[in-house]
């Protein structure tokens, strides 16, 4: 996982596949400053299933408690579909798709 400081957001990334057991997501937004954001770098995540999806809106609850914003980028066609469906994408905070070659 790439975790990088971007001002007050921290990049991670995630990699082809996002698991529901992903324990280093969890223990990295437990221990989140308070108001920390989160930017995931999701140009790698090519697959996105209705389980995946329930991670992220779990993850973006644990780093709402704390008051700190999640965000994609770099977000592929299946799995961005998907995030628009469910209305997810207008809870975070930055959303935005992967651009077109």
């Amino acid at each position: 996982m790439l975790i990088r400081p971007l001002d007050p957001i921290t990049d991670l990334a995630l990699i082809e596949a996002l698991y529901v057991e992903a324990p280093d997501y969890w223990l990295f937004a437990e221990g989140a400053a308070p108001g920390q954001g989160v930017m995931l770098d999701a140009s790698h995540l090519i697959s996105l299933d209705t389980t995946g999806l329930d991670t992220l809106e779990q993850l973006h609850k644990v780093l709402e408690r704390k008051g700190s914003p999640l965000g994609m980028e770099g977000v592929q066609e299946q799995p961005r579909s998907l995030i628009e469906r469910s209305g997810f994408a207008q809870r975070l905070h930055t959303f935005s798709p992967v651009q077109a070659r």
